[in-house]
């Protein structure tokens, strides 16, 4: 029922609803999940079947690793800020570990993508295959340093919080 000049009751009822914030970051919490789910099977598919020994395997399969890594790292990245912002230590301390873990894992996989590249780049004489393996190699190291630093501080910092309370 509506009186001139006043505001209905449907609307009355829906002004004082409430929105609850941690809802919304329990909602980013599952959101995370299935974005580290998601990224760690379309990894997981690059690295099967398991070829270790071969250099074009592996310098393509770390190459799709890195291609494939935003996915489960804004997921995880998702976990993180929720767990804070929930205060859920335990929560924190999982995605912090699980950045830890993949700075420790970039580093190996840095390691054996820097002793392919010379396997790579031998025996190629098309002046454009050539090229896009430059491109490729390139892109990796960029790669190689901005995720440690960026899983590495994330870690770092998500650690530090559930600590120092």
């Amino acid at each position: 029922m509506v009186v001139s000049g006043s505001v209905s009751e449907r609307s009355l009822r829906s002004s004082t609803r409430r929105i609850d914030p941690d809802y919304a970051w329990s909602l980013l919490t599952y959101i995370g999940m299935a974005f580290v789910v998601i990224g760690a099977v379309d990894i997981g598919l690059a690295w099967f079947p398991f070829v270790l020994g071969s250099a074009e395997w592996e310098f393509g399969t770390i190459g799709a690793t890195l291609n494939g890594l935003p996915l489960p790292g804004l997921g995880l990245t998702l976990i993180l800020a929720s767990g804070v912002a929930l205060g859920r230590s335990m929560q924190i301390r999982l995605a912090s570990v699980a950045c830890v873990f993949l700075v420790v894992l970039l580093l190996g996989l840095g390691f054996l993508y820097v002793t392919v590249i010379p396997v790579a780049l031998s025996d190629v004489t098309n002046p454009v295959v050539r090229t896009g393996i430059m491109k490729s190699i390139i892109k990796a190291v960029a790669l190689f340093v901005i995720y440690p630093v960026l899983f590495g501080w994330a870690g770092y910092r998500g650690l530090k919080s559930t600590f120092t309370k």
